[in-house]
């Protein structure tokens, strides 16, 4: 298996960052429990590709598996509104992160091998 199909979509990084901001604002509960299973879902994917692609992504997964335990809508965490909203920010910071590294590998890697 390449290494092209070990990539990660940049929406896969990008659709929890906006489903988190608008988490930010009063929604019905229904809303929240949506947010849950797309963040789950987004950070149980990027955890394994991240495992699976060796190296440092395996140190980096290991970020994303708590996310995974936190937001699953099977089991959930019940916290205030007061505690998710940091929790939010800062996983939706950590997904803009790996959209960002993400974007400046790929461009790299086309640079050099344009070049």
């Amino acid at each position: 298996m390449t290494s092209d199909d070990r990539k990660i979509p940049l929406y896969v990084w990008l659709a929890p960052v906006a489903i988190l901001a608008l988490g930010l604002l009063r929604l019905p509960y229904g809303y929240y429990e949506f947010l849950r299973f797309a963040v789950c879902a987004a950070a149980a994917l990027v955890a394994w590709q991240l495992f699976r692609s060796g190296g440092w992504g395996q140190l980096l997964a290991v970020a994303f598996v708590p996310l995974v335990l936190l937001y699953n809508p099977i089991f959930p965490v019940r916290l205030t509104r007061a505690t998710w909203v940091p929790i939010n920010v800062l996983t939706a910071g950590l997904f803009g992160v790996g959209a960002l590294t993400t974007q400046l590998r790929t461009t790299s890697a086309d640079r050099e091998g344009g070049a």
